[in-house]
């Protein structure tokens, strides 16, 4: 299962990113794509790519209202685990932002074999946090209050575990415990928006909650802001064993910056590796 959450300005990277996904991911999928209220023609180009890919098992999800960038992303991402949940056949939910990027084979079989060991339910580039928001005078009382009401206290308390990179995969498992404390359609539990927490942090800490391990995924890395790493030639991504990239533009951490930069020249070789393995 594959859940892409998208907005305006995106199709050039989502086309790019779901042909490295029918390339490189190596076992049988469905697709969830949830369009967030576009109003730029997104929605009639999601509907032609539907199309376009008929051999494609796909489903597009559209919202009323525009869900916003942080909570709002959580949110698309419980709609989509529901309708899996209710509608489809799974093992591995893999979340991928728009501008992630497959670039090397058996990409699912790697989630997949980090999702059974026991005890696991979400895996990523995982990396510790200093809990800002535990410590702001503006929402700590709040955010305590609600997390020592909802369980996860500890979980926030000092440090917290976030998940990287645009790509994350959850066991079923883990989905499941989250829809049976209503925290995939009920979103009064905990006031994350206004706390500034965003999905990538927020994810993890609730699969703690239901009492679920996060594994580090080495085969996953985020390119955001690093020179090293900026400066590396392409084929030495692969060669270190990378799998999945995010973005796929380079050193640009702001939202609003994402779909304006999109590094058409790395896409492009990309593209070409991904025809030649075809061969």
């Amino acid at each position: 299962m594959v859940f892409v959450p998208v907005y305006h300005g995106v199709m050039p990277m989502l086309t790019d990113l779901l042909d490295s996904v029918d390339a490189y991911l190596g076992c049988a999928f469905h697709i969830i794509i949830v369009d967030d209220c576009t109003t730029d023609g997104t929605r009639e180009a999601l509907q032609r790519l539907h199309l376009e890919r008929g051999a494609v098992q796909m489903t597009l999800l559209r919202n009323d209202t525009n869900q916003g960038w942080g909570f709002g992303i959580y949110k698309n991402f419980a709609r989509a685990a529901l309708h899996a949940l209710e509608h489809l056949e799974f093992s591995v939910f893999l979340k991928l932002d728009h501008d992630s990027l497959l670039i090397a084979p058996n990409v699912g079989a790697g989630f997949r074999s980090m999702l059974k060991v026991d005890g696991v339910g979400i895996t990523g580039t995982l990396q510790p946090e200093v809990n800002r928001w535990m410590f702001d005078w503006r929402t700590q009382p709040r955010v305590k209050r609600e997390a020592v009401h909802n369980g996860y206290f500890e979980t926030l308390h000092g440090l917290h575990w976030s998940i990287q990179a645009g790509a994350m995969g959850c066991s079923r498992a883990v989905l499941q415990a989250l829809k049976d404390r209503q925290w995939l359609e009920r979103f009064d539990f905990v006031r994350f928006g206004t706390a500034g927490l965003v999905e990538d942090v927020m994810l993890p800490i609730l699969a703690a909650a239901c009492g679920y391990q996060a594994l580090n995924a080495p085969f996953v890395l985020s390119t955001h802001g690093s020179p090293a790493l900026l400066r590396l030639p392409y084929t030495q991504m692969r060669q270190t064993g990378l799998r999945v990239i995010h973005p796929v533009k380079h050193g640009f951490s702001s939202a609003t910056q994402h779909n304006f930069t999109d590094h058409a020249d790395m896409r492009g070789y990309f593209q070409a590796l991904r025809a030649t393995d075809r061969l």
